[in-house]
């Protein structure tokens, strides 16, 4: 029992060893906005972030954010273009932070948890200073919606 309570440690030890940074800020952005969520009917983006930024790109599910970042004539920079591809996945959406046209972070958000996904086209990148969401609970889903 003890040597599978100390295999079990060794290997998460390993697996949370070989998460990187960029995942390790994800998740804790994702945690933020999260808590947002469930305590506010809006939240200004710019407010949980520790990190300077000028626009954030939202990349719905089934999307690539290499390439929808690509489309606005982002630089990925030092992120992995797999670490943002939802092409075949339904679950989460991206949110692509950039600062002076280079990709600088980004959070994989549960859709579960608020869905960014019904922002119409041409309305998924948002500058800094007007990054406020409401909070809709008309729908059956929680969506997270533009402030008004």
């Amino acid at each position: 029992m003890k040597q599978l309570f100390l295999c079990l440690a060794l290997a998460l030890a390993i697996f949370t060893s070989c998460t990187s940074g960029q995942e390790k800020q994800s998740k804790r952005l994702a945690a933020k906005i999260q808590e947002q969520v469930m305590q506010r009917d809006t939240f200004q983006m710019v407010a949980l972030t520790d990190f300077g930024w000028d626009f954030m790109l939202v990349v719905s599910p089934h999307a690539s954010g290499a390439k929808v970042a690509e489309e606005y004539g982002f630089k990925l920079g030092e992120i992995s273009p797999q670490s943002i591809d939802l092409s075949m996945r339904d679950n989460a959406a991206i949110l692509l932070f950039i600062s002076g046209g280079n990709a600088i972070a980004y959070c994989e958000y549960p859709i579960k948890c608020g869905d960014f996904s019904d922002l119409s086209k041409g309305a998924n990148l948002f500058i800094a200073q007007h990054s406020c969401f409401a909070i809709d609970t008309a729908s059956n889903q929680m969506r997270l919606v533009p402030c008004r």
